[in-house]
């Protein structure tokens, strides 16, 4: 239900455009200011508020229903690189500038908002949860029950011939407790089966109205070959 609505960005002046059933495609509304976009824009479920990191590292909400653009600076701080806002827009998760394994998740629906600060790690069988391996997580997205968050991460393992491998992994993050209505454990669980050395995968999305499938992009190094996949996770 509701109105079809297409959110783009024009590169040529900085600024993101929306399509919609009340414009003609060749006439499209500008929503944000001319501030550029450092990283991929996340919006609410019900599709009437954008959040985006600027040029500058700033983090910016925009209104896509009015007719003229309504925005506002939600955090003047210029260290942001990638954001995600909760479907029902009341959690905000973030990273920053300074490339740490640190998700920064916003309780949007407390007054003031409250924030918790979450360390990644790379999951493994031995039951190590070292940060060291884990550099940064990029791209991110939650899930449509508003507790787990789907993200990308960075990984650097020392190797025994004293080289490093490095390698994009999905991973899953438990932000939110729904039941207690807090903040999650941050335990980090893995996605997919370990890949093997050359491959790496990222750009995770969940599907529309299938929470359980997600598609990806795959980068085998090893053959310089590149897919976008696909995987039902139940």
């Amino acid at each position: 239900p509701g109105t079809d609505r297409l959110l783009v960005y024009a590169p040529g002046d900085g600024a993101l455009y929306v399509f919609d059933d009340a414009n003609n495609p060749s006439t499209p509304r500008r929503v944000s200011s001319q501030s550029g976009i450092f990283s991929r824009p996340s919006v609410t479920d019900d599709g009437t508020v954008c959040l985006y990191v600027a040029a500058d590292n700033t983090l910016r909400a925009c209104a896509l229903t009015s007719p003229t653009v309504q925005e506002q600076i939600v955090e003047p701080t210029p260290v942001w690189r990638s954001i995600a806002i909760s479907p029902d827009g009341k959690r905000l998760a973030a990273t920053s500038t300074a490339y740490d394994p640190i998700v920064y998740v916003y309780n949007l629906d407390a007054s003031p908002p409250s924030v918790r600060q979450f360390r990644l790690y790379t999951p493994n069988y031995s039951g190590d949860t070292s940060a060291s391996q884990l550099v940064f997580a990029d791209a991110m997205q939650w899930h449509l029950d508003g507790q787990t968050l789907l993200l990308d991460a960075l990984n650097a393992t020392p190797t025994e011939t004293g080289d490093t491998l490095v390698y994009w992994d999905i991973l899953q993050l438990r932000a939110w407790d729904r039941g207690s209505g807090t903040f999650g454990s941050g335990i980090v669980t893995r996605v997919l089966p370990i890949q093997p050395i050359g491959v790496s995968i990222g750009n995770p999305t969940y599907a529309k109205n299938s929470p359980y499938i997600i598609a990806f992009d795959r980068l085998d190094d090893n053959t310089g070959s590149y897919a976008v996949m696909a995987a039902n996770l139940n």
